[in-house]
This record gives structure tokens, C-alpha cells and sequence, in this order.
């Protein structure tokens, strides 16, 4: 067998020729948002299990973390059981109101719920090693108040929400967008009484959540945020999270993926386990920064706020190539994308629900995850309500089939429902595009053809594109009818869509406007990384662009400051100075093409 560990931020591995200390069925590694209802739910199919969790309490962001109210998901299973439980004591610990839930009343009935079913809990406890017998996982070493413990097991669930089992058990990983491999800010929740129990909750920046040393180090930092010349009689502080409200972290390499292209595209495999449901709710403000599909979602369409479904496939909580072991939580097999939408907290319940439920069903019938009967898996599902009946799934929305009915789409004040549904028809729709560009519609109108164009990957309406540039066209897609949180500007789609087409007769307008647009963080983040699009095609314009843009930039004087997004509570919107971000960035590149130079 094999000792795998960490040791000075790698993974080591040995010779392990010890003993056990105990025997398990399965142990559940962190007992936060997935893993409470993780060991539950594993408890209720018969298991012995282990719950090993850093702090003194169940539950994570909604118990201890002041989140302890929901923001979409999906309902049934477990969790509405806990919740009905939780509902009839929250008036008996706050007379007065409670936000949402009592986050104290859920760490007690968490805690009740799992001890029925005879679980062991060491709480102040963390994984420190994985056993592996072969590419099985059959161990974990914790070290808890009373010391180190070897614990054997049958299965593992890894609910850490960083994927540290995973990691020590050699499972493969990525993390980040693409850009530049970070997560989506932190947030620094506090609890509040404002004549109820409530909470505040605000992004305090960005951090590696790998890294012990920035976590530390934002965690000092978020906890100053929290203090006030005065705290007044409707804005008492109750208490300040211990840990930081980390939205995204490692996501795992798992037999299955949910990516975010699987998502838009509304894709209904054969097999799944639960759906998913909430909007794309990406609190890093920095839109410029995110994919191109992202960008085509939020800044062409502004549908920042509209909600998209999922359904998840049951290999999206299995390591690919490790057997015994499981993933419940925000570090399942999903993308940067896919995780603004899929993180909420009752999906995350579920998914602990589904781990529990597999690794009985599992242990049962004798056989790995990955081999489990999937018509077994789904009744098991449906009968504890985790997964929808086919009357009480969650559907898509309508998207626009009829030419005329987007034409005139197109023609409104919010066209994204009329661009999506171009986009899903794909590139046999640019010949009626085309065809609208040469009659005599109005300026809104063409311009929201260009748009379409430039999503189905046609340069036809690039004269219009490098229009909206030039005057700047500050116009917001609104709506009396539809939620239309953060609508982008139409000159940041122009400036996005002049971008990712490498539209090279742009270059001097895109410039022109950078060198006006200074004080303003977007405006400044669009052009930069529309030009460097532009020039990753254009080798010939590579030069101008760069000494433009860092000569703009890189001085002293440039301030380039992205304020952060406050979610609720009276609290000031901190800033980010995203600066260093961006000259490295553009440094990066002119390192790669000058590299590709000399080859």
C-alpha cells in the first residue's frame, strides 16, 4: 500500500506498511454545505461512517459562514426534511425573526440527524494522508484533538470543497478561467440583528485557495473590512465567519464533466442524477477577463440575471482513474463557467445527498462507482426526492423559433432572447442577417444585427461594430418585463465583438478609444483585451498595439481599480487593484509571440 501526503505544498508519496486504527464503511472528509448531508445520507443507507471536519459545527456557509439563507437551487431530498426541522425551533432561538434559516438551530439539527444514525464526528480534525492500494482509496489519516488516527475505509466522500482528498489521492484537477487561473472573488460574511437575525455579506477580493499563505492573509484582511467607527441599534454585530465565503476553487478531472457549453446548449443526457437552476451569478466584475462564451451570455446578451438549468450526470462525482472515493460539493467535474450557476447551496445538499446514496448503493452491490447500475441509482433518487419526477423537472426557457418573431426581437430594447436564439440556429441564419444589414431598419435595430453576426462568427456587421465604438454608444438592453441585473453597455459588446472576430481595421478606433477611456475600469479591460485578440491574429499590427497599450498602462500614474460587488447589508463596496493583473497579462503575450518569433 501507498502513503500519500502533502509536505511543503506538494504531494509525497511511500511505502505505508502500518495499521489501522478503526474500520469504516465511509468517511465523509469536511462536514460544510455537501459533506452534513453527505454523512447523512450515507448514515441513512446503512453505513458506518466517519465525519471529519475542520471546525466545531456542521453545516459550513449556512451554519458558520452568516449564508444562512437560500439563493436558487433546486428543492427536494434531505435537505427538505433538515429545513422543515430547522423551520419549527427558528422562532424558539430568535423570537424576534430570523433571515432565512437560524444557522445555529441547522448545526443542531445537522449534527442530531447524522448521530441517529450512529456516526462518529471528529470535529477540530483534518485529513493530513490518503491510503491507496493501487489506485483504490482504502484509507485516510486524520489528526484530530486526540491525535493521528488511520481510519480504514470502503469508500471516501471528499466534500473539503477544495478537492484535498482528491488531490493527495493523485486525482488530476483544473482550476480557474483560462486567463489567468483564478477563482471568482471571496466574499467576508458577517452575522447581523437588525431586529431579526440577518447577515451582510460583500467580495472582499480575489485569492489562490490553494495556498495556505494567501488564505491566511485574506482572511486577515477580510476581517478588518468588518469594522465600523460604530455599530448602531438596527446593525448589531453578532459575529464574523470564521472562514472566508470561497465561492470556487479546484475542480476535479471526474468521469463525467458539466461544462458550460453543455449547459447553453441544453443538453439532456441519458443518464443524470439532479438538476441544477440559478443564473450565471459571476461576482467577478472584470467581464473582459472571462471566456468568450461568457462574454457572449453576459456582455452581448446581458443575461447576467437570466436563469439556466442543468441536468448532472452521476460521473461528475467520480475521479476519473481512482476508485473508492467521491466528490461532493463546488469541486465536482464542472468548468469556471459552469460553477457561477452550479454552487448554490440546496444543489450542493443534493450532491452530498447523491455521494451518500452512491456509496451505499455501491458497497451493497460489490462493485465501484463508476459500475453502478444507473436504473438502481436514479429509483434510489427518485424516491428519496433528490432527483424530480418527470412532471416536476425544472424546464428550459423559451427561446424564439419564428423569423419574424426575432426580427422583431432584434428590434426591441432587449434583444439577447432574439441573439441567443440566433445563435442556437447557428451559422444557416447569417444569410438572413446579412439580408436585414441592407434594408432600411433603424440604428438599434442593425446594431443588434451586428451583434447576432458576431456570435454566430460573421465580420458582416463589423462597420456597425466599429460605429458603436466610435461614439462611444453607452445604451443598456432593458426590459419592463425580464430581470436585467448588470445590462452591459453596447460599446463594450462592440468592443468584445471587434475582438474575438480580429476585426484588424478596428485597431486605430479600439486605440483611440483606450487613450480617452482611462478612468474607467471596464472601458480600459475590454479595449485591452479586444486589442490583444485582434493582434493574436494580425502579426503585423502586434507591435503598434503593444507599445499602445503599455504605454498607456504601464506608468505611474495609471490607476486601474475594479470595485467589488456588495450582495447585501450596509456595507461599502471594497476595490481590487487589478493593475499588476493586467501589465503581467500583456507582458505575458508579447513573451509568447516574440518566442514564436524566434522559432
Amino acid at each position: 500500500m501507498i502513503f500519500s501526503y502533502l509536505k511543503n505544498k506538494t504531494v509525497h508519496k511511500e511505502e505505508w506498511t502500518g495499521s489501522f486504527d478503526e474500520s469504516v464503511d465511509a468517511a465523509v472528509v469536511g462536514l460544510g454545505t455537501a459533506g452534513a448531508i453527505a454523512l447523512i445520507s450515507a448514515g441513512r443507507q446503512g453505513l458506518s461512517t466517519i465525519g471529519i471536519e475542520q471546525n466545531s459545527f456542521m453545516g459550513g456557509v449556512g451554519t458558520g459562514g452568516a449564508i444562512h439563507m437560500y439563493y436558487y437551487g433546486t428543492l427536494g431530498g434531505i435537505q427538505m426534511e433538515i429545513d422543515e426541522k430547522v423551520q419549527v425551533f427558528n422562532k424558539v432561538y430568535s423570537p424576534s425573526g430570523v433571515q432565512g434559516f437560524h444557522p445555529d438551530v441547522k448545526k443542531k439539527v445537522l449534527e442530531e440527524e447524522a448521530l441517529k444514525n450512529n456516526s462518529q464526528i471528529y470535529y477540530r480534525s483534518s485529513v493530513i494522508g490518503i491510503i491507496l492500494d493501487e489506485n483504490k482509496v482504502v484509507g485516510v489519516q486524520v489528526i484530530t484533538p486526540e491525535g493521528i488516527k488511520t481510519i480504514q475505509t470502503k469508500f471516501v466522500i471528499d466534500a473539503s470543497g477544495d478537492a484535498q482528498a482528491c488531490v493527495l489521492a493523485g486525482g488530476d484537477f483544473t482550476i480557474g478561467r483560462e486567463i489567468d487561473g483564478m477563482p471568482q472573488p471571496y466574499s467576508a460574511p458577517r452575522g447581523m440583528h437588525n431586529g431579526k437575525v440577518s447577515s451582510a455579506n460583500f467580495d472582499a477580493g480575489y485569492v489562490n485557495p490553494t495556498d495556505a499563505d494567501e488564505i491566511s492573509a485574506s482572511i486577515c484582511n477580510a476581517q478588518t473590512l468588518h469594522l465600523k467607527d460604530k455599530f448602531v441599534e438596527d446593525s448589531k454585530l453578532l459575529y464574523v465567519s470564521p472562514h472566508l465565503g470561497l465561492r470556487e476553487g479546484r475542480f476535479i478531472v471526474g468521469e463525467d464533466t458539466l461544462n458550460f457549453e453543455q449547459m447553453l446548449l441544453e443538453e439532456k443526457p441519458a443518464e443524470w442524477t439532479m438538476q441544477t437552476y440559478a443564473h450565471h451569478d459571476n461576482h467577478s466584475r472584470d467581464w473582459a477577463f472571462e471566456s468568450d462564451l461568457a462574454q457572449e451570455w453576459v456582455t452581448i446578451c446581458s443575461f447576467w440575471s437570466r436563469m439556466t438549468m442543468a441536468y448532472v450526470k452521476p460521473g461528475i462525482v467520480i475521479p476519473k482513474g481512482i476508485d473508492g472515493l467521491l466528490v461532493a460539493g463546488r469541486c465536482v467535474s464542472i468548468d469556471h463557467d459552469t460553477a457561477q450557476t452550479f454552487r448554490m447551496q440546496r444543489d450542493m445538499q443534493k450532491l452530498g445527498e447523491i455521494t451518500g446514496v452512491m456509496a451505499g448503493l455501491s458497497i451493497k452491490a460489490n462493485c465501484m462507482a463508476k459500475d453502478l447500475p444507473y436504473n438502481e441509482l436514479s429509483k434510489e433518487l427518485q424516491t428519496n426526492g433528490c432527483k424530480p419526477l418527470p412532471e416536476k423537472e425544472k424546464k428550459w426557457g423559451d427561446w424564439i423559433t419564428d423569423v419574424s418573431a426575432i426580427k422583431e426581437g432584434l428590434a426591441s430594447t432587449y434583444p439577447g432572447i432574439a441573439i441567443w436564439s440566433i445563435k442556437r440556429k447557428g451559422s444557416s441564419f447569417i444569410p438572413n442577417l446579412v439580408e436585414w444589414l441592407d434594408e432600411d431598419g433603424d440604428d438599434l435595430f442593425l446594431k443588434h444585427v451586428a451583434f447576432a453576426l458576431t456570435i454566430v462568427g460573421d465580420d458582416s456587421g463589423k462597420d456597425i461594430l466599429i460605429g458603436m465604438v466610435e461614439e462611444n454608444d453607452q445604451g443598456l438592453a432593458t426590459s419592463k418585463e425580464i430581470r436585467t441585473h448588470f445590462p452591459q453597455k453596447r460599446v463594450h459588446g462592440a468592443l468584445f465583438g471587434l475582438g474575438v472576430l480580429h476585426v484588424k481595421e478596428s485597431v486605430e478606433t479600439i486605440k483611440k478609444f483606450l487613450v480617452n477611456h482611462l478612468n474607467d475600469f471596464q472601458d480600459v479591460s475590454q479595449s485591452v483585451m479586444a486589442l490583444l485578440k485582434i493582434a493574436e491574429k494580425h502579426e503585423d499590427v502586434r507591435e503598434s498595439i503593444l507599445d499602445c497599450i503599455l504605454g498607456e498602462i504601464d506608468t505611474q500614474s495609471f490607476k486601474f481599480i475594479l470595485e467589488m460587488q456588495v450582495s447585501n447589508g450596509d456595507q461599502k463596496s471594497t476595490c481590487q487593484d487589478m493593475k499588476t493583473f493586467l501589465i503581467k497579462h500583456v507582458k505575458s503575450k508579447q513573451k509568447e509571440w516574440l518566442s514564436a518569433v524566434c522559432v
